[in-house]
């Protein structure tokens, strides 16, 4: 059981965030970066092969590139309390 001298229930108080539970619960949104990169030839690379190793692979081979951010949000969980 949390103590009333613990600073962070003096600042939280018994409020409980979006997971039911009292506290910090993290950042609620969070984001993927997708690249995608248009070649003017094959790779002949590894599947097992690192990142800087495709980058390094692709220099001078890339005649386009994208990118795509998707930005998601952290839902409740279901079965987590109700805040009172």
């Amino acid at each position: 059981m949390i103590q009333r001298s613990d600073p962070v229930r003096r600042i939280v108080g018994d409020r409980r965030h979006q997971l039911g539970r009292v506290g910090y619960a993290g950042p609620r949104y969070h984001h993927y970066v997708f690249e995608f990169y248009a070649l003017n030839t094959k790779l002949d690379l590894p599947a097992t092969a690192s990142r800087p190793e495709l980058l390094e692979a692709m220099k001078g081979k890339v005649i386009a590139k994208s990118a795509y951010v998707g930005r998601f949000k952290t839902e409740p969980a279901a079965s987590a309390a109700p805040a009172k």
